[in-house]
């Protein structure tokens, strides 16, 4: 089984600011809207908010991208969208 990229968290993101992050362009090739807090010079660390039908799966997938593309540090937290 492959190393989990992903850590829960009681973050929760208001509807507001999840498309807020999604106007920005802070979104994965998934769908998957992420934000992101600087760390210092080495990268940032990301939170990926979870909306209503996306599965383990897609968040694991968009997390992997993240990884891929940006300089990540340490998990990545997944937080819960609130309506």
């Amino acid at each position: 089984m492959a190393k989990s990229l992903t850590r829960s968290c009681d973050t929760v993101y208001r509807g507001s600011d999840v498309e807020r992050n999604r106007r920005f362009g802070e979104v994965t090739s998934n769908g998957v809207v992420f934000d992101y807090t600087l760390a210092g010079s080495s990268g940032a660390t990301f939170t990926l908010v979870r909306e209503a039908g996306q599965s383990d799966e897609d968040l694991e997938i968009a997390a992997k991208e993240l990884c891929r593309d940006r300089d990540v540090i340490g998990k990545i937290r997944i937080a819960r969208r609130a309506d």
